[in-house]
């Protein structure tokens, strides 16, 4: 399992499906808004496509 609210970007580009930019993306978002409150929320990153979100969705926690 993941933690988006506290893995670092190497940690989340060590997943098959997350790419670099996604990874990074997701760390900035974090940074600039805060914590994640629900799953749902990595959605509002730009990069984060509905068919990615659904491929992650069982490997990522808060």
């Amino acid at each position: 399992m993941l933690s988006i609210n506290t893995a670092i970007a190497d940690e989340l580009r060590a997943h098959p499906c997350i790419s670099s930019n996604v990874a990074r993306a997701n760390v900035a978002y974090r940074e600039q808004h805060g914590r994640y409150r629900q799953l749902e929320d990595v959605r509002q990153v730009k990069l984060v496509t509905a068919e990615l979100y659904v491929k992650l969705q069982p490997y990522l926690t808060l």
